[in-house]
């Protein structure tokens, strides 16, 4: 667990695909390894969501 609150796992090649399924039937968001944006975190005890553009956060998250 990193201070961005993200687990780093390493996992069988061969049963990765599995691995995913379940961790994202529980809810987990999957991320591949290696140079990809990952969990953008916008504030979420203040008005930071509505005046920083959660949404964007969440779209360019998705993306």
């Amino acid at each position: 667990m990193n201070t961005f609150k993200q687990l780093y796992a390493e996992v069988p090649l061969e049963r990765r695909d599995a691995i995913k399924e379940d961790l994202e039937r529980y809810g987990l968001e999957v991320y591949p390894a290696g140079f990809a944006t990952k969990s953008l975190i916008a504030c979420n005890f203040c008005k930071g969501a509505e005046e920083t553009g959660l949404d964007t956060a969440r779209t360019l998250n998705k993306q």
